[in-house]
């Protein structure tokens, strides 16, 4: 069933993506675009309500729940968004990468919970982490695609979610992780790869958030954000797979 429902949204973000192409040659019926968009949302939210109901806890504890919610989160940004044709198109890619990679055998399913993610302040972690890295993830491709396209509109929609994101990740990743890794392993810290890789990122995000108006148009503040944006990415995919440590995915 997993399999199915996986293939079927998998199918119909594809779908969204060429939809989101076609309007920006020729524009057609918002409700059609808005249907597939809405059926999309149902089919993702529908397996992460499969995937809860098997494991006994919320879904949110493997690599495949997070590219879930990020492929997710881009779509539902995407349903706000009507006349801004080249963010919608940079969301409908992004969401479509997202469920790929959902797909691929990076990110298998979750198959059982361990004791130690039995936890109230790993749901708050993971809830606020994954929403801050969501928004953070819409917000750079929207920026990526106002840089290809040249269309430039200053500090827009992107800039919004990359500082939410921020706030939402700080909250996640650096305040209820620390409280869980103390219940969970006696310390607020431990210089943990992924740990190290999120401060890494944090930092630099950080900088960028900090930055006046004035200075974030410049290319070297754009690649500043975009590259934190790379780092976060690294974390998620790269760093439990590469580096031993106390963060695996289950």
């Amino acid at each position: 069933m997993n399999n199915i429902i996986l293939f079927a949204a998998w199918a119909i973000a594809l779908l969204h993506l060429l939809m989101a192409i076609v309007f920006m040659i020729k524009p057609f019926s918002e409700k059609a675009y808005g249907t597939i968009l809405f059926l999309f949302l149902a089919l993702v939210i529908s397996l992460m309500l499969y995937n809860t109901i098997n494991l006994g806890v919320l879904s949110l504890i493997s690599l495949h729940d997070v590219f879930l919610s990020l492929s997710l989160m881009a779509a539902l940004i995407a349903i706000f968004i009507k006349k801004d044709i080249v963010a919608r198109l940079a969301l409908s890619f992004a969401s479509w990468i997202a469920i790929s990679l959902a797909m691929s055998p990076l990110a298998p399913p979750p198959g059982s919970v361990k004791p130690v993610l039995a936890s109230a302040w790993l749901i708050l972690h993971v809830l606020t982490s994954i929403a801050g890295e969501s928004l953070i993830y819409a917000g750079g491709f929207i920026l990526v695609a106002r840089l290809i396209s040249k269309k430039d509109r200053g500090l827009g929609i992107e800039e919004s979610l990359i500082y939410w994101g921020y706030l939402f990740f700080t909250a996640g990743a650096l305040i209820f992780g620390a409280v869980w890794a103390y219940f969970a392993w006696g310390s607020f810290w431990s210089w943990d790869a992924k740990e190290t890789w999120s401060l890494i990122t944090w930092l630099m995000l950080t900088a960028y958030v900090h930055l006046s108006p004035a200075y974030k148009k410049k290319n070297w503040a754009r690649a500043v954000i975009l590259l934190a944006i790379v780092f976060m990415l690294f974390t998620l995919l790269g760093v439990p797979y590469l580096f031993d440590g106390k963060h695996s995915y289950g």
